[in-house]
């Protein structure tokens, strides 16, 4: 049996690496086994591999934050799946051949979606979803501000938006990736304009985001700040940056700006079984509908892992690589 591992940290395409490994044998009472089909590389795998990401795991170790797999095998007391039901994987390391599991760690993925899509749905979409019911009750004709808009989770947050008739303005590095926000409906903008805040306000009609969603943090956690409205929130999901957030006094004393912070993480681990199964079941129907698409730059079979590793670090990507197993 396979599975991807790594004994030191350092660039992902140089230290990841497919090792033999045992395999898990049969299911037990209330457990599944399941084969995995594909897997998406994330930025946190990315993190992971460098040493970068908290928490990272005492060497050698093993990652993978999603798989999407099938169930090969279900042992006694398991309900509701079946051998050959496509299924997500709520746990981690999941970039392997074979996984047993608690039929809890798995949800049943909606019939007639896309596999790669699938292979996705855990942790993007499921992002974009929380983020816009989480922390402000937005109504239809509400704003909502984002940098890292043509990343994968600023592309789904705006079709989420979209079809409750919220509106998204985009914060963008790229003048060249405007065109990949187009079918989503978002206003998009780019970070360096000197006219940054009337250009803003004359998109919004003259008010102010309450919600600002932040995957950048550094300078861009300011930015957001001093274009959110009085008393609300930016909630910051991400550090593409590198950089700690940066905020200033007047911000929090003045204006009243709340920072928060959301990780997909720790809401799997502390939601019941049922509560994620409602979750990932209506996303799974978007995404079944092709109501909601997560973009995809390449796939890649596992035995081009290091060109895949080399492509997900690769600047002009567009969308999310993903390894077929």
């Amino acid at each position: 049996m396979w599975r991807v591992e790594f004994e030191r940290h350092g660039a992902p395409a140089e230290v990841a690496r497919i090792a033999e490994a045992a395999d898990p044998g049969d299911p037990g009472p209330g457990e599944v086994l399941v084969d995995i089909r594909a897997f998406p590389i994330n930025p946190a795998d990315l993190l992971t591999l460098q040493g970068l990401y908290a928490g990272s795991p005492e060497l050698p170790a093993t990652l993978g934050a999603e798989a999407i797999g099938e169930v090969a095998a279900v042992g006694d007391l398991v309900s509701g799946l079946a051998v050959g039901d496509r299924v997500i994987l709520l746990s981690g390391n999941n970039w392997r051949q074979r996984r047993r599991l608690d039929q809890r760690l798995v949800i049943k993925a909606p019939a007639g979606a896309p596999l790669v899509q699938l292979a996705m749905l855990k942790v993007n979409p499921a992002t974009a979803w929380l983020l816009l019911e989480r922390f402000h009750r937005l109504q239809p004709g509400d704003w909502v501000l984002q940098n890292a808009g043509g990343s994968a989770v600023g592309r789904l947050t705006a079709q989420l938006a979209a079809r409750r008739g919220v509106r998204i303005v985009s914060l963008l590095r790229d003048p060249n990736a405007v065109h990949a926000l187009t079918p989503t409906g978002t206003e998009a903008l780019l970070t360096g304009d000197a006219d940054f805040r009337s250009r803003l306000l004359e998109i919004t009609g003259g008010v102010d985001p309450k919600l600002s969603l932040d995957a950048v943090a550094g300078r861009g956690t300011e930015a957001l700040a001093d274009a959110t409205a009085e008393g609300g929130s930016v909630v910051v999901y991400g550090g593409l940056s590198g950089e700690p957030c940066r905020l200033r006094p007047d911000q929090f004393i003045f204006r009243d700006v709340r920072l928060r912070g959301f990780w997909l993480t720790r809401h799997v681990e502390r939601e019941a079984h049922e509560t994620l199964a409602q979750l990932y079941g209506d996303i799974g129907a978007l995404v079944a509908e092709g109501a909601l698409v997560a973009p995809v730059d390449s796939e890649f079979p596992l035995s081009r892992l290091r060109e895949a590793m080399a492509r997900a670090q690769a600047p002009g990507r567009n969308g999310k690589v993903i390894v077929v197993a």
